[in-house]
């Protein structure tokens, strides 16, 4: 172990709040993503214990707008 692993801070991890339990999870599972047509999208995420609680929805890239033309 070298000095510098020593002072270095923790790993940055994803954290969100659960859309079920609204209790905050460091492990969160992406349900589906809101895109407004005028506005930023929102992602929805549940912790692991509420996966399969939500309905899932497209997600972060499947939205008809966001898509390539193939």
């Amino acid at each position: 172990m070298t000095p510098e692993s020593l002072t270095t801070g923790p790993p940055n991890t994803m954290s969100a709040i659960c859309a079920v339990c609204h209790r905050h999870t460091t492990a969160p599972v992406e349900v589906r993503h809101l895109q407004p047509p005028d506005a930023p999208g929102t992602t929805v995420y549940t912790c692991p214990q509420d996966t399969g609680t939500l309905q899932p929805g497209p997600g972060t890239h499947e939205h008809p707008h966001t898509r390539t033309a193939d």
